[in-house]
């Protein structure tokens, strides 16, 4: 889904730019549309963290359950050891 975003965010970037261009050395940006980007940027990184803690978690129950193999594969996506925090 982020992926398919990308290009748009890319436009209104390149659209804030153009315009602080346009306004010279004092120009400002577009701080509305800034504020915007950063609220949807944010949002995508809440959600992706909020799933990446699932699958963690899933992962640390199967290899538990399961299989030891899965964590060498837990150590790698949890290596820092966010993902755990409660938001």
């Amino acid at each position: 889904m982020f992926a398919k975003f990308t290009p748009k965010l890319t436009r209104q970037l390149q659209i804030i730019e153009q315009g602080v261009q346009a306004a010279g050395d004092g120009g400002e940006p577009d701080l509305p549309k800034m504020d915007y980007l950063d609220d949807i940027l944010k949002k995508y990184e809440e959600n992706f963290s909020h799933h990446l803690k699932i699958l963690v978690d899933a992962l640390n129950y199967y290899a538990a359950a399961e299989s030891v193999a899965l964590l060498g594969l837990l150590s790698n996506l949890d290596w820092n050891k966010n993902w755990n925090r409660d938001p």
